[in-house]
């Protein structure tokens, strides 16, 4: 049983197409790079020098990408598209976007992505009244993806900080997630592994839905807003602490909560 500490629901519309139309950048399967020459490879290994006007696209497995602190500037609704690879680490990099997904590891697995910034950068949802509703990106996609390592990251200005939608094995560690709508959003979401993440400033920290299974490793060194998070599996006859920003109890009989004031849907 999921706990339902709130009924409020809401719809998000994300924007795939970015205004500005760039051609991107591929590594492609062959270690090739096209559309740049201010990438440097050395065998495995892909540095940038400056930077790069994307998306970054990458055809490639079991490969380092190390931005050394370059931008990456997306568009078409992508900023880096690791979607179906396997074993590739994305470091150091600064991805910006507006609409879309920053980071795409969909269908993905056993991929990296450590010390790095995504930043959206919000527009207007169209038809809305003034003053405007500003919607950001996603900041990673991990739709079917498994055993992606996500640690020391910072996601700002998005619509979804994660969204780990049907997808299991990862491990999220140490990342910051500030101003937002979702911070960690999950349906069908198991096997995963969060330890010392923060959500800073936003509407909902986390999000999840009844009737799915949620079998995940979740302890209260997580956060919103310096409140703990409280996701409990298979307890019985306990009470949940005081001061707790977020509540998950699956599989839980004869529990009580009480005197909180959680953030976000449960």
């Amino acid at each position: 049983m999921v706990l339902l500490l709130s009924a409020l629901f809401f719809c998000v519309s994300i924007s795939t197409v970015s205004a500005f139309d760039s051609p991107g950048i591929t590594i492609n399967a062959d270690g090739t790079v096209q559309g740049t020459s201010d990438i440097q490879r050395s065998g495995d290994s892909y540095t940038l020098t400056t930077d790069l006007a994307g998306p970054l696209r990458v055809e490639r497995d079991g490969i380092i990408i190390d931005a050394a602190g370059h931008t990456i500037v997306g568009a078409q609704g992508r900023g880096v598209v690791l979607a179906g690879r396997h074993g590739v680490t994305l470091k150091n990099a600064y991805v910006t976007l507006d609409g879309g997904y920053v980071i795409d590891v969909e269908n993905a697995n056993n991929c990296t992505i450590s010390g790095s910034t995504l930043e959206g950068t919000p527009k207007p949802i169209p038809g809305l009244p003034t003053p405007p509703t500003l919607i950001g990106p996603i900041g990673i996609n991990f739709l079917h993806s498994q055993g992606i390592i996500v640690k020391d990251n910072v996601i700002r200005n998005f619509s979804y900080a994660l969204s780990l939608d049907w997808s299991s094995g990862h491990t999220i560690m140490g990342n910051t997630f500030v101003d937002g709508i979702v911070g960690i959003d999950m349906t069908n979401t198991t096997g995963c592994l969060f330890r010392n993440n923060q959500m800073v400033n936003s509407g909902f920290g986390m999000q999840l839905y009844d009737t799915y299974k949620y079998d995940n490793d979740l302890d209260a060194s997580n956060t919103i807003d310096g409140k703990p998070i409280y996701y409990w599996l298979n307890h019985k006859g306990e009470t949940v602490p005081q001061g707790a920003a977020y509540v998950v109890l699956v599989n839980c009989v004869n529990m009580t909560v009480k005197e909180l004031s959680p953030r976000g849907t449960c």
